[in-house]
């Protein structure tokens, strides 16, 4: 990954921001609701069989996805633990048809939740961080998805 310290620190001093205004489940039914806003056609193609935000599969997906990314963060760290860790995600999402362009998609979203969420304390640093890391996460699914592309 081409992350620097620096990088890792800002993306998880805005982490830990999110975490404190609210429950990883309510960040993840919130990302959720802004996704289908901003890719409404989605709702249907990819995520029609969790039903809608009060049902428990659909709130278990939310809060397992924020739970992904909370372990992603949490363990910049050790770069081979998130490299497998983003590598197996981009796997299982291939099954479904959600390859690395939709992970650009999908990256737009985390940056417009963050922005939303954090107003002013998201700096630009924190943003440029953001956007390295997840664009790094792309190419992982892209590598790891080779041939499937």
């Amino acid at each position: 990954m081409g992350l620097e310290q620096s990088d890792v620190d800002a993306i998880q001093r805005s982490w830990e921001i999110v975490k404190e205004t609210a429950k990883l489940r309510v960040h993840g039914i919130n990302f959720f609701e802004l996704m289908f806003e901003m890719i409404p056609e989605w709702r249907e193609k990819y995520f029609s069989h969790l039903g809608n935000k009060t049902s428990a599969k659909f709130r278990s997906h939310a809060t397992m996805i924020m739970m992904t990314l909370d372990s992603w963060i949490e363990n910049l760290d050790d770069l081979d633990l998130v490299v497998d860790a983003v590598l197996r995600v981009g796997q299982t999402h291939a099954d479904r048809d959600i390859l690395s362009p939709q992970f650009v998609e999908i990256n737009k979203v985390v940056i417009a939740y963050l922005q939303t969420g954090l107003g002013d304390k998201f700096t630009e640093e924190m943003k440029e961080s953001w956007i390295k890391l997840l664009d790094t996460v792309v190419t992982i699914v892209k590598d790891g998805n080779a041939g499937l592309e």
